[in-house]
């Protein structure tokens, strides 16, 4: 499975049937957020890989021109020191992945070998990702076992999902379960929580186990629109999203979940109602 080009596929054919006066109010408080070297702020104002590569999917999300991508790879220019987490080589990755297909502009630097010692679902589906992107083959990682039960979060839940439609799809059975298990966290807000005792829904966790019910086709026409006045709740008047409802504080990383929603519930919608 092309997993990150498929959501590509879904987030952005979705997300380009919204206004364009949204789309230009989001673009807005995005240039807010990018700094002169041409990275993204993280929450303390500076520039880093993590929020850089969010910022560089919120590009591809709202059709940005391409020019736009060039002022990213600056920024790429400008780091030394080599990544050495899982994390930060899917960053960096995924943040040439998108310079490539959506600003035509070639980033080239050594690729990585054996970057992930895989302690968690997520590092393992973030494993797979990365093996794709580099031309491997993810199916080296196949045989890792994680017990569901022994998963606490939504988003790790999902990155198990995720792990499994990419390299062993034929285990349906155990996919199965880990769809149930993540529907377990669906909350009365319309979102999901990141774990049993959460008291509201965020959205990295919503968005999450919604891509991962997209991606597989298990989604309900009722459960959009519940889903749809969650993501508004967490909107900003002034443009951004933040991670909940009662979180004052909005950044590109939640920006990012909150459009990547809007683009998954138009795409779905519209599959459910085609048919």
């Amino acid at each position: 499975m092309d997993y990150l080009n498929i959501t590509d596929e879904l987030l952005i054919d979705g997300i380009s049937r919204t206004s364009k006066r949204f789309l230009r109010h989001q673009m807005d408080w995005l240039e807010t957020r990018w700094n002169a070297d041409g990275g993204f702020q993280n929450r303390a104002g500076g520039s880093d890989l993590y929020y850089t590569d969010f910022g560089a999917r919120c590009l591809a999300l709202l059709g940005a021109e391409k020019r736009s991508y060039k002022r990213v790879a600056d920024y790429l220019a400008t780091l030394t020191a080599a990544p050495v987490t899982v994390v930060e080589w899917f960053n960096l990755l995924n943040i040439r992945r998108i310079l490539t297909r959506y600003g035509d502009v070639p980033v080239t630097f050594k690729t990585p070998h054996g970057i992930s010692t895989n302690k968690n679902p997520y590092e393992l589906f973030l494993n797979a990702l990365c093996l794709g992107m580099t031309g491997e083959n993810p199916q080296t990682l196949c045989g890792l076992i994680f017990e569901i039960k022994d998963i606490p979060q939504t988003s790790l839940l999902a990155a198990w999902a995720g792990y499994l439609l990419i390299v062993e799809p034929d285990k349906r059975d155990t996919i199965k379960t880990c769809l149930d298990a993540i529907a377990a966290f669906r909350h009365t807000d319309g979102g999901y929580l990141a774990h049993q005792g959460a008291p509201q829904s965020d959205l990295l966790s919503t968005y999450s186990a919604f891509l991962t019910f997209g991606i597989t086709n298990r989604i309900r026409m009722q459960e959009l629109s519940e889903t749809a006045r969650f993501v508004k709740s967490c909107a900003s008047p002034t443009g951004g999203f933040s991670s909940n409802p009662c979180d004052p504080e909005t950044d590109v990383e939640y920006t990012y979940y909150g459009m990547g929603l809007i683009g998954l519930i138009h795409s779905i919608s519209d599959s459910i109602a085609n048919g």
